[in-house]
């Protein structure tokens, strides 16, 4: 992929969006996405850089990152909701606005089957089998793009004291749900649906780690402050200090959850 290419993508991305904005409004939930994208799209030629990708592997990677949240808008209209599990599967939904609606003479047929896939299957919460090398490193790597920027939306959020707007109904700090350190306990993965306190987000989100493809991923959210951030204010908990270390290891800086 060229940058040219790259150019009439993210063209025809801004005119995708604007077509929300125009039925929908200016909503904050839909700019927060439009941003989000962006920054995803960033995240993936930033970590590209550092995995050594080719140029034409890393135009690939920008797109990717900025086209794979495609289902979360018209997601958000018709249902109000990020909330897969009360709507649909905004990656499957985003495959299909690729198939229907993505212009078929931008980019390379093969190209676009790539980034079709990757739309599809960057928000399942386990990998798929029997696919290329060239699927799977391009997931990985658009999966740990999307994750970090998660980080810094959920911190920023927290700090401005508008949770509610990402995570609706969402209890506050202070407290973990004991089905939801079950479930990490005994499988390292929970499920939306059972995150009832924002520690259980935090926790959620810090077990993601185990996940992480490419250590340069870590590292990108430790020189963030991203990781510490979050251990500074998960509660103590040992059980949960027992989750995190069994699920990171010694990735983790030293925990406060003890």
């Amino acid at each position: 992929m060229r940058l040219k290419e790259i150019d009439e993508i993210r063209r025809w991305f801004d005119d995708y969006v604007a077509s929300f904005y125009s039925t929908c409004g200016r909503l904050p939930q839909l700019e927060l996405k439009e941003r989000h994208s962006h920054r995803v799209a960033e995240n993936a030629g930033l970590l590209a850089d550092e995995l050594g990708w080719d140029e034409t592997n890393r135009h690939l990677a920008v797109a990717a990152g900025l086209l794979h949240d495609l289902g979360r808008f018209p997601q958000y209209r018709d249902y109000g909701t990020f909330y897969d599990f009360r709507s649909l599967d905004h990656g499957d939904r985003g495959e299909r606005v690729l198939r229907e609606d993505f212009p078929g003479n931008i980019i390379d047929p093969i190209e676009l089957e790539l980034i079709a896939f990757t739309t599809r299957e960057h928000n399942k919460k386990d990998l798929p089998v029997e696919r290329t090398d060239n699927e799977m490193e391009l997931l990985k790597l658009i999966k740990d793009s999307d994750r970090i920027d998660i980080f810094r939306v959920v911190r920023e959020h927290i700090k401005r004291g508008e949770t509610d707007s990402i995570y609706p109904g969402i209890g506050p700090e202070g407290r973990f749900t004991p089905a939801v350190l079950d479930e990490l306990r005994r499988y390292g993965k929970a499920r939306y649906d059972q995150l009832r306190t924002l520690s259980d987000v935090l926790l959620f989100q810090l077990c993601w780690i185990k996940d992480m493809a490419h250590p340069q991923s870590v590292e990108l959210l430790r020189d963030r402050g991203d990781l510490e951030w979050i251990l500074d204010r998960l509660p103590e908990d040992s059980t949960a200090a027992e989750i995190l270390e069994s699920l990171t290891g010694s990735v983790l800086p030293s925990q406060t959850c003890r």
